[in-house]
């Protein structure tokens, strides 16, 4: 997205249209019906680091960093039994 004088949006426009007609039309049913992943509040099941607490909520080692990060937190935070925190899911 960008922005031009209106002086310049005619010598420009042709160049955008024929990048937008490049595209190939969508037809896998994979990439078409994708459903989104939502974030879920959860209640901490079991007092311990946050690397412990998200990893007993079902979260995988590669995808930790980035769930402490959505909580603000690092993984070594100490996090109580019932404490609310966001994670990733469909």
């Amino acid at each position: 997205h960008g922005v031009t004088s209106a002086s310049n949006f005619a010598n420009l426009a042709p160049a955008v249209e024929s990048t937008m007609a490049s595209f190939a039309k969508l037809t896998d049913a994979s990439k078409i019906n994708v459903t989104p992943n939502k974030i879920i509040v959860r209640p901490v099941p079991m007092a311990g680091t946050a690397a412990q607490a998200f990893t007993a909520l079902g979260v995988p080692q590669d995808k930790l960093a980035d769930i402490v990060l959505l909580n603000n937190m690092e993984l070594t935070d100490k996090v109580a039994v019932g404490k609310m925190v966001k994670i990733v899911g469909k």
